[in-house]
């Protein structure tokens, strides 16, 4: 993954890194899409990140645990996977802080 990310790798790589640190790994499939799975996939193969659907029951008890989250899935990032995240991140603060200067 030495090539720079598309907007959509990084927007999946960045709503990953916020699951793990808000959710307990824990993600929201209703707020992904289609490509973010294929990216997943593809990732999970390189041996970047590991995925997967969380058991029926774990998604029902966390149903009645958290009524506003809807987690069904889980995923867990190697340190590969943190570095490049941070890196992302970083650069969106950067685009993020130079919008606020232009104001």
């Amino acid at each position: 993954m030495e090539q720079p990310l598309s907007k959509d790798e990084e927007s999946i790589l960045l709503y990953l890194e916020t699951c793990l640190v808000d959710n307990n790994g824990r993600m929201e499939e209703k707020r992904m899409k289609e490509v973010d799975f294929r990216i997943m996939e593809t990732w999970k193969m390189a041996g970047l990140i590991d995925y997967s659907r969380l058991p029926f029951k774990e998604i029902e008890k966390l149903r009645k645990m958290t009524s506003s989250r809807e987690y069904t899935h889980w995923v867990l990032f190697t340190d590969k996977a943190w570095e490049l995240a941070h890196q992302h991140r970083k650069i969106k603060s950067e685009r993020m802080i130079a919008k606020l200067k232009a104001l």
